[in-house]
């Protein structure tokens, strides 16, 4: 590339001197002298189209020349000033993208921070023959139509495709790995909820952990409650409420908060199969999530700026109940946040009233599935129209009031309409106009409109109450009633097992009684037995005492009796040994010896028989 002297203090000089201004781009030339590239026009497909390619500089036509100063939606980065606080606020380029889209991706979140783009054509440089060479018409007929400008050489015309090539397939191939993302968005009281379900019951995943049903959805909100806890910490942080019911404004996401955001996508992106959320406070963070999940699709959905209104005051809303007409401007910013990214992002968005999809679902899907490429299933039959009924004498009444008032609500539902391409019929009133002299009395309207709602509302919750209470009256009473056949039963039953108890515990007190009767017999005969042979062993035993007594004193006879012999050998036996002291023999001495030892074995004998009989007797007794 050749770079013409100046060229960078001319881009620079835009950038730092111009707070308006957030990028600035040069006239880029080839080597034939024509025009690669002065700034890019950004067509419905969200894709940069070079800006006069193939023509000289110096020539004019229509649109003016390539050596104007213009604004310009986007540019390549063959010469490329970005204004520090803008390539900061962004965060740097998309890696998901190629790169000439993610230079277009870049330019377009600039000025969707508030920032304009410019062309400089002093700023030149000038390239050699590559990719970018001029492209011929696609038409070659087109190049002799005298009306034809060469600016426009290198433009395909919109085609509507039949299914998804017309757009997923359309994108870089880094999008076209990961898994398809539908998010569904809207205006509070929109019926998203509704929606969300259809969708999710065609196949989608619209998150694990969902808002349970409450006041104003009996079946559920559908709302990814990891999403609604990011958007409720972003908007407490630019310090709003937390339920996004806002008139105006467009809150940014803190930095802090990005790593989080991040995650839940990446999350969701892990599982592989067809994701995405349902969380009104998305519209309020639209740019932020294009960015971050650059592969979602987005069905936008509307509702009439009446119905939403009566809606909000139905449940109660306590940011509308002090202030009836918020409602309504919220409707309004909401709508126009819808539409605006709507129309920016037209590959990626498909805009549908309610009305629209609860009358042909299935037409809806097929939208989807074409336009969008979301690979989607048969919607659900789970839809149930009196949720969203009401009286239409009082619908046409409240279409009145917001026309009267706020006619501008009016022209953008019918914007809205003609974006989605809507038939729903609508209530029949007639236009009043600025100088309607009943126009005055429609805040007064609109305020009585709410308070009638809210009324409306709390005379229905009564009547429910009443109901309740009466249902839990009757099924008080039916238990009331079981209760007591209950315990007559349980009365009748103990009665029974009471007599049957008693009955077996007197046929065994009387088998017992036998039992013990039989036994005291016996014990009372085998102890009339023992008595008795008591009574003889006693006799035997005195019997034998007396035997062995008598005994005892014959053997004591017996034992004196030799006593006394054996005291007179003693004295034989003295007079023996006195005899032979006179008149000495040897023959005598033994002779009296031998009688002793006699008579002493004897005695010991007679005392051996009365020790053993004295024993015996006793081990008889």
């Amino acid at each position: 590339a050749v770079l013409r002297e100046g060229w960078l203090a001319a881009l620079v000089g835009w950038v730092t001197a111009h707070p308006e201004i957030g990028f600035a781009t040069g006239l880029v030339v080839g080597a034939d002298g024509n025009v690669v590239e002065c700034g890019l026009v950004v067509d419905a497909k969200g894709e940069g189209t070079p800006l006069f390619r193939g023509i000289p500089p110096t020539q004019w036509g229509s649109f003016g020349g390539p050596m104007w100063y213009r604004n310009t939606s986007a540019a390549n980065p063959w010469a490329l000033a970005l204004k520090a606080e803008a390539w900061q606020s962004v965060r740097g380029i998309n890696p998901l993208l190629c790169l000439p889209q993610a230079f277009v991706d870049l330019c377009g979140n600039v000025r969707r921070r508030g920032y304009r783009g410019v062309v400089e054509p002093h700023a030149r440089v000038t390239i050699g023959p590559g990719p970018l060479a001029p492209v011929p018409p696609f038409d070659p007929s087109l190049g002799d139509d005298p009306y034809f400008h060469p600016a426009y050489a290198s433009v395909v015309p919109l085609r509507l495709g039949s299914g998804p090539e017309s757009s997923r397939a359309r994108r870089p191939r880094a999008l076209q790995s990961l898994p398809p993302a539908l998010v569904v968005a809207g205006m509070h009281r929109s019926g998203t909820s509704l929606v969300a379900s259809l969708v999710a019951g065609a196949g989608v995943s619209m998150g694990t952990r969902l808002l349970a049903a409450g006041r104003g959805n009996a079946r559920g909100h559908f709302e990814d409650l990891d999403f609604q806890e990011l958007h409720q910490k972003a908007l407490r942080a630019n310090g709003l409420h937390g339920d996004g019911i806002v008139p105006a404004g467009q809150p940014h996401v803190p930095e802090g908060l990005e790593p989080r955001a991040r995650e839940l996508i990446a999350a969701r992106r892990a599982n592989g199969k067809p994701w995405g959320w349902k969380d009104p406070r998305t519209l309020l963070f639209l740019d932020f999530w294009s960015e971050v999940a650059p592969e979602a699709s987005w069905l936008l959905v509307f509702r009439s700026p009446w119905e939403v209104a009566d809606s909000l005051y139905r449940r109660l809303d306590e940011t509308t109940t002090s202030d009836p007409l918020l409602a309504i401007h919220a409707w309004m910013h909401a709508n126009r946040l819808l539409l605006d990214f709507a129309r920016r992002h037209p590959g990626r968005c498909l805009v549908r009233e309610l009305g629209q999809v609860t009358a042909a679902p299935e037409r809806t899907f097929a939208a989807i599935r074409d336009h969008l490429g979301v690979p989607l299933g048969k919607p659900p039959a789970c839809f149930d129209p009196t949720l969203l009924g009401g009286d239409q004498g009082v619908i046409e009444e409240q279409a009145e009031l917001v026309r009267t008032l706020l006619p501008e609500a009016d022209s953008l539902y019918h914007e809205l309409r003609r974006e989605a391409g809507s038939a729903v019929p609508l209530p029949t009133t007639r236009r009043r106009s600025e100088a309607d002299p009943r126009r005055a009395a429609a805040v007064a309207g609109v305020t009585a409109w709410a308070r009638a709602s809210r009324t409306q509302t709390h005379a229905h919750a009564a009547h429910v109450s009443a109901v309740e209470a009466v249902a839990a009256r009757d099924a008080a009473i039916a238990t009331a009633a079981a209760a007591s056949a209950a315990a007559i039963e349980a009365r009748e039953t103990l009665a029974r097992e009471t007599a049957a108890i008693r009955a077996a515990a007197a046929r065994e007190v009387a088998t017992v009684r036998a039992a013990a009767e039989a036994e005291i017999a016996a014990a009372r005969a085998e102890l009339s037995r023992v008595r008795a042979s008591s009574a003889d062993t006693t006799r035997q035993v005195l019997d034998q005492e007396a035997s062995r007594t008598a005994e005892i004193a014959r053997q004591r006879d017996e034992i004196e009796a030799l006593l006394g012999e054996l005291h007179r050998v003693h004295v034989r036996l003295d007079e023996a040994t006195g005899v032979a002291a006179l008149k000495p023999g040897k023959r005598t001495i033994d002779k009296v010896r031998r009688e002793a030892s006699r008579l002493a074995r004897q005695a010991r004998r007679i005392v051996r028989e009365q020790v053993l009989g004295g024993k015996q007797g006793d081990r008889q007794r």
